[in-house]
């Protein structure tokens, strides 16, 4: 299976002290899936007008062009990949719609750091400075947001996930 990573996005949400650690991590996971890996990262600060791609043991790390945004390149790549198996790993609703668009699978990048540290590679950063535990401003209140949302009755059998929980568990299980 080829992943794709939306690289700076997966990097902000995760605890990861800079790039070069998050690519380290990345490729240990690679290691142990066995699955092909490219991480793309926006070329817009110091990059080049041609972008540059290079790898790290063996995943594929790509910087964008100056004037071309990551989120545009993993989609329009994704659209050349139309109908093959791939994995987009991505937050951002804009590169989620784009696989959505291409028919491709994607996670968001909560779950992939999840299974990056069920697999061993994510590795602590040693020294956590105080304001890094602590809720930042934009997410305190979010975890009874899911709560607010509830609409009365579901329909349907209450044992059996929905057929989104269901795809999305069988996507985990395949990383």
């Amino acid at each position: 299976m080829k992943i794709i990573i939306d690289g700076y996005n997966l990097l902000h949400q995760s605890s990861f002290v800079d790039r070069d650690h998050l690519i380290r991590a990345v490729s240990r996971y690679q290691k142990t899936c066995g699955h092909e890996l490219a991480l793309v990262f926006d070329g817009t600060f110091q990059g080049t007008f041609s972008g540059d791609r290079s790898f790290y043991e063996s995943v594929q790390i790509i910087y964008t062009p100056i004037t071309e945004t990551a989120d545009d390149y993993i989609g329009d790549w994704v659209k050349s990949l139309k109908g093959q198996v791939v994995l987009v790993i991505s937050s951002d609703r804009k590169v989620q719609g784009f696989a959505r668009a291409a028919g491709l699978d994607h996670l968001s990048c909560d779950v992939f750091l999840r299974r990056l540290e069920d697999a061993g590679s994510f590795r602590e950063v040693e020294e956590h400075d105080a304001s890094s535990m602590t809720l930042r401003p934009w997410e305190e209140g979010r975890e009874q947001e899911c709560n607010l949302h509830s609409s009365g009755k579901k329909k349907g059998n209450p044992r059996k996930l929905s057929k989104k929980d269901r795809r999305r568990k069988h996507l985990i299980k395949k990383l």
